[in-house]
């Protein structure tokens, strides 16, 4: 090592230094930011430093800015400070070890006095040099689990509760940070050991996740640690939060995580009541529905507010559900006075008849309106329809006829108004004279399956559509046999259409267009290309929800479809990348069997067998890759040397070299550089230059 690198050493260990010294001599900072070189001069001008007397305080305030307990780092010693921390972090935790070591070796009887006398310099060298290095890079995980080693060492509340402050600080840069919000679960369970305060300092923490969620939009790591302190709150938290996170929930109703948050509170409060053995059944029914009634009330209002917000009818089935489950289904335990359960069964029967309002009410669709109408709308049918599958079969009944007297007559109104009348009624079209209204029936079926499809909805979709199609393929064979015209003869073919509509393209709509054809009775195939669903798939992929995709896949292909090579090689990816590697395999087979597979779909296998350590399996795709016409390619030959040479098999990845000579495959720059690092690693260092030797023959 030279003497510039030396003395750039040194200097960095000052620097070092002086930030440890900053963290020490102010123990209630509490945000940590990285600022730029140039934005120093006007910090300490607007905080009124005068100019520093010495090169040491000059240095000090070009990289440092502490103020109000608020501290600033430049961005251009970062990567420097970050080496210097590391590297005195990692001897400290190496001394440490060895310390801990010597006391398992010195047997029982010395254990104790060798852990009384662990030196102190070192346990605080590795606290102090792990925060440097922690407020530079939050996911070291060596340096929070050893953190964790020695506070466990000292066994004081102080110490855990500095854990708190030094993670929250952590957060306030890097508010995702899983490392920090683990941390400080596991801070939180040693305090609830041994500490009569936990009360407060889970409201303390209830409140930083609020501050958190603020800043961070969509942190669903913090709600997730919110939700995971509800477990450790009294009844007056319960209460208390619960009013706090409606004040939060009505500026932000689009975020379903504060939702969902007051949900966990809510169940909460109930399975509290639950066990509490004194308490009458009456008192507790009593106090539970006046407390999820108020929550419906204010949920409506919301509703009928905020047009088109998703998150708010989803927290509704969360209320609607457990209404039903707990005032429906189990009348005995209502109440023990006749007048209340009645009262309450009566109450039902009003949350029915409101909800059939509000659905009417948010299915009006204003001429001259905004997407937020017709996502209002759909969310509202898809609500109703997910409500009818709750309830009693006793009261479905009832409810699907006003259901559709009330709702999906006005919302089928605007897609074909001129069939409205037989929509709701298809048993009567079979009674239509078929040598008479025979072009009327194919039309009117068409209009049933379209409106039937209109919404995206399951139940009347697969019913009523199905439905259609059987009487269709009934209507033909009895025109076969009153008709001598060979052009009478007519099949229904469906094609299913996605349109977007509204503002969230990814909720699609379903249209069905129907069109008479001379072909027997069977539904054509067609290709998965000509239709629009492809996009809801392909979005589902970006979304990371890939066993909703291959669902589709599934149904997509069942139904005649030709899957997408593209999109199943980017689930093939997906799923290897979450380790599903069984679902893998049964994307490539779908694309196999139905589809037309390609060189890229293949490597994507390949590459995910060997990334799993199947070298095996990777082997078999490539002989049955070769068996299906196809060559592999450089990229191919790639990604089984990478594998092979990462697992120290340099010897099986020289030979899948020669293959790939004996294959006309140019070897590439990547090819070489693979087998060079892996024959250093192995010592062959001649090796290695006979290799950077052949690779620059081949690339001059």
């Amino acid at each position: 090592m030279n003497e510039d690198e030396l003395r750039s050493e040194a200097k960095m260990v000052d620097i070092l230094n002086q930030f440890e010294h900053i963290l020490e001599s102010d123990p209630h900072i509490d945000e940590v930011g990285f600022v730029h070189p140039s934005q120093f001069f006007k910090l300490n001008e607007k905080a009124g430093h005068s100019l520093p007397s010495s090169d040491s305080s000059a240095d000090r305030n070009s990289v440092f800015w502490n103020k109000d307990h608020k501290l600033g780092i430049s961005t251009q010693v970062l990567l420097p400070l970050y080496k210097a921390s590391k590297d005195a972090f990692m001897t400290a935790n190496r001394q440490f070890k060895e310390l801990n070591s010597t006391s398992d070796v010195s047997g029982a009887e010395n254990s104790l006095c060798t852990s009384l006398s662990l030196d102190d310099s070192i346990e605080s060298a590795v606290m102090k040099h792990s925060r440097a290095l922690l407020l530079l890079s939050c996911d070291f995980g060596t340096a929070w689990h050893s953190r964790k080693l020695v506070v466990l060492e000292k066994h004081k509340l102080s110490a855990l509760l500095d854990e708190l402050l030094l993670s929250a600080l952590v957060l306030s840069y890097s508010p995702k940070s899983e490392y920090a919000w683990g941390h400080r679960k596991w801070v939180i369970k040693s305090i609830s050991e041994k500490c009569s305060t936990l009360p407060e300092i889970v409201t303390k923490e209830s409140e930083l996740v609020e501050k958190i969620a603020e800043r961070s939009k969509m942190n669903y790591r913090a709600w997730n640690h919110r939700c995971w302190l509800v477990s450790y709150m009294t009844r007056e938290q319960l209460l208390h939060e619960l009013k706090r996170s409606r004040n939060w929930a009505n500026l932000h109703v689009a975020d379903h995580s504060c939702f969902h948050y007051r949900s966990q509170l809510m169940l909460k409060i109930l399975e509290d009541r639950c066990c509490e053995q004194e308490i009458s059944s009456s008192g507790y029914s009593v106090e539970i529905y006046l407390l999820w009634k108020d929550e419906l009330d204010w949920d409506e209002m919301l509703i009928k507010r905020y047009i088109g917000r998703e998150a708010l009818w989803l927290h509704r089935r969360f209320l609607s559900l457990f209404w039903i489950k707990h005032f429906l289904a189990d009348h005995t335990g209502l109440s023990s006075h006749g007048k209340q359960k009645t009262s309450m069964n009566d109450d039902f029967s009003v949350f029915m008849d409101n909800e059939l309002h509000l659905l009417h009410s948010c299915s009006i669709i204003p001429d001259n309106s905004f997407d937020d109408y017709q996502a209002q709308a759909m969310h509202s049918a898809t609500y109703m329809l997910w409500l009818i599958k709750q309830i009693p079969d006793s009261c479905r009944i009832e409810l699907q006829g006003k259901l559709k007297t009330e709702h999906l007559k006005a919302l089928l109104n605007k897609a074909c108004p001129e069939r409205l009348s037989v929509i709701f009624s298809p048993l009567a079209l079979e009674k239509i004279p078929i040598s008479r209204y025979v072009t009327s029936t194919f039309n009117t079926y068409a209009h049933i399956v379209k409106g039937c499809c209109i919404i995206w909805i399951a139940e009347y979709q697969n019913c009523l559509a199905k439905n259609c199609v059987n009487n269709l393929h009934a209507t033909t064979a009895q025109l076969k046999l009153t008709s001598h015209s060979p052009h009478t003869s007519a099949a229904v073919s469906c094609r299913v259409c996605i349109s977007s509509n509204g503002r969230n393209s990814s909720r699609n709509l379903t249209k069905v267009m129907v069109s008479a054809e001379t072909k027997p009775t069977h539904l054509p195939n067609y290709d998965i290309k000509e239709t629009h669903l492809i996009k809801i798939l392909s979005r589902s992929c970006k979304a990371g929800q890939f066993n909703e995709s291959l669902y589709f896949l599934e149904l997509m292909v069942n139904k005649g479809y030709k899957p997408d090579v593209i999109l199943c090689t980017k689930l093939i990816k997906g799923f290897f990348n979450s380790r599903n590697i069984e679902k893998a395999i049964r994307v490539m087979q779908i694309l196999e069997k139905y589809g037309e597979p390609d060189l890229f779909s293949y490597n994507a296998l390949i590459s995910g067998f060997c990334k799993a350590n199947r070298i095996e399996s990777a082997n078999k795709v490539l002989d049955r890759m070769r068996s299906q016409g196809f060559s592999p390619d450089v990229v191919t030959y790639n990604i089984m040397i990478g594998s092979l040479c990462s697992r120290g098999k340099l010897g099986l990845a020289m030979k899948v070299m020669d293959q790939l000579v004996k294959d006309n495959c140019r070897p590439t720059v990547i090819t070489y550089t693979i087998l060079i690092e892996a024959t250093i690693v192995d010592g062959g260092i001649d090796e290695a230059m006979k290799l950077l030797d052949e690779d620059a023959i081949k690339r001059a």
